[in-house]
């Protein structure tokens, strides 16, 4: 399908393909291509540009140049749905009510395939997930009353998302630029950096480790905070990229795993298990605050992990009834 991907095609082919011999037709490919951009595969070897509607232009135009051989064949079959292959393809979004429902299957059975053809270097476009902190108090006021509570149900479930991807740095800069088609979330794109340290404080936190998990990909672990710089918190987010984690497009979902110390009054107001500790008697603890799930997309994406202290948690999970469970042994 795709002229200037040498691994997919071989040289030969690439070669013929050049020199003006076995050319394709555009069958199938405007419906390939827009199955393409819906799931999250644009910009990327399959069609680059600028805006989601310039990179479906090239997708189309290269596939239409391209050779009709097994190689294009394979992936025209995967993006349209015909073809068999091997691997999990359960649906991205589990909420059959929800409008991303039926999206959501086709394009995990896409990636699903293509991955299984082609390894998820090849085909697949390079994902970069900015994992960033967030108080709950502005979690809420950003995306709605009790919207940070929700974020607990299903964990420990299948890592499943209906939720399109906030929109990373670079495309947010996009999105300022008045470039049209750019398929994500723009919630996050006007707002102001993430302020954090005041919570990290409150928490008497000393290390704070992110966590993004994805299926059928080992879970990816980023240090954010370490006893060397213990309440400052100076550095809210951490990048992980496809290259590193070996991450694709569909579901992930993040976590903070946050550890310090808090007196056993402090922490029986959180809900953390105590024993029978005095009241004023200063404990250890690690809790793991639930992050958004969402499904990534091709280039980059930001994913926020909501965190609280005392008056946070109390204000904004505890009416709802959740309480941040300890980090996973």
């Amino acid at each position: 399908m795709i002229a200037r991907l040498v691994i997919v095609f071989g040289v030969a082919t690439v070669a013929s393909a050049c020199a003006g011999l076995d050319f394709g037709s555009d069958e199938g490919c405007a419906a390939a291509c827009a199955t393409a951009s819906v799931c999250g595969l644009l910009p990327s070897a399959l069609g680059y540009g600028a805006s989601e509607a310039e990179s479906i232009a090239d997708c189309v135009r290269l596939c239409s140049d391209s050779p009709r051989d097994d190689h294009a064949g394979s992936i025209l079959g995967c993006l349209l749905g015909t073809s068999t292959f091997e691997g999990d393809s359960s649906g991205w979004c589990a909420n059959p009510e929800d409008s991303n429902y039926a999206t959501g299957t086709s394009c995990s059975a896409a990636v699903a395939c293509l991955s299984s053809a082609y390894g998820d270097t090849q085909v697949l476009p390079e994902i970069e997930l900015e994992v960033a902190l967030i108080t709950l108090s502005d979690f809420d006021a950003t995306f709605g009353k009790g919207a940070a509570a929700a974020l607990y149900l299903g964990v420990g479930e299948a890592v499943q998302s209906c939720t399109t991807a906030l929109c990373g740095r670079s495309s947010c800069e996009q999105k300022g630029g008045d470039i049209d088609g750019l398929a994500c979330d723009d919630a996050m794109c006007r707002k102001e950096p993430l302020r954090i340290r005041e919570t990290c404080a409150e928490l008497a936190a000393r290390v704070i480790d992110l966590a993004v998990i994805q299926a059928d990909v080992p879970p990816a672990n980023q240090g954010l905070l370490d006893e060397s710089t213990a309440f400052t918190c100076d550095v809210s987010s951490a990048v992980f990229t496809s290259a590193q984690y070996h991450l694709r497009p569909g579901p992930v979902r993040a976590f903070a795993d946050v550890a310090g110390i808090l007196t056993a009054a402090e922490l029986g107001l959180l809900g953390y298990p105590t024993g029978d500790a005095a009241d004023d008697a200063e404990l250890e603890y690690c809790l793991r605050f639930a992050g958004m799930n969402m499904n990534a997309r091709g280039g980059d994406n930001l994913l926020l992990v909501p965190i609280g202290d005392i008056d946070d948690v109390t204000a904004h999970l505890t009416p709802y009834g959740v309480t941040v469970p300890p980090c996973a042994q």
